[in-house]
């Protein structure tokens, strides 16, 4: 994937997040000695630096048992060079909500 290719695609999932009010796990390989970030949760992405941050759903069980500040990965996005979503993950952002309120289904 090129950076452009890899920009659109976590501003379109970014935004996505935001209308579902969800985050879903993504898969990150970074340049640097082909790091895998597995089950990544993207919580920002800064268009202007190009810095992302996010952790991995480990550090979130993690921080949650032990009761302690979360600790949020930050890098920037020329150190990505591989971005994976789950099938189910991405079409999760992309069907509509269907919930009930007061007993009629809205969106």
């Amino acid at each position: 994937m090129t950076q452009s290719e890899i920009k659109v695609k976590l501003l379109d999932i970014v935004k996505k997040q935001e209308t579902k009010m969800h985050h879903i796990a993504l898969d990150i390989t970074l340049l640097n000695g082909n790091i895998l970030l597995k089950s990544f949760r993207l919580f920002e992405f800064d268009i202007h630096s190009n810095e992302l941050k996010g952790m991995t759903m480990q550090e979130e069980y993690s921080y949650i048992r032990e009761e302690r500040e979360p600790v949020y990965a930050h890098f920037n996005l020329e150190e990505v060079k591989e971005l994976e979503t789950a099938t189910a993950n991405y079409l999760f952002l992309n069907e509509p909500m269907n919930v009930l309120v007061n007993g009629a289904e809205s969106i």
